[in-house]
């Protein structure tokens, strides 16, 4: 598990997932309309993130957000909390 998330290890964490450059990805990048990801493979990122960070992540909830931003600080919301319980 890795023990800090930034946001670039978290870009590069997507890019190698859904292929997109690292460069292109932003707080503010949408997941379907800037990235091109689909609804499956947003699940099978949600799925590496909680297999990677050892967290529990609600899939309707990542999908409601969409944005990259949002579900890295729900991320980091949820790290704080596991490591404090």
């Amino acid at each position: 598990m890795s023990e800090k998330l930034t946001f670039e290890s978290f870009a590069e964490f997507l890019s190698s997932r859904c292929k997109a450059p690292v460069e292109e990805i932003t707080v503010k990048s949408s997941f379907t309309e800037d990235l091109g990801i689909d609804s499956l493979t947003i699940y099978s990122i949600m799925t590496d993130v909680e297999k990677e960070y050892g967290i529990k992540l609600e899939f309707e909830d990542i999908l409601a957000m969409n944005l990259v931003g949002t579900v890295y600080e729900q991320i980091r919301e949820r790290l704080s909390t596991s490591y404090v319980s």
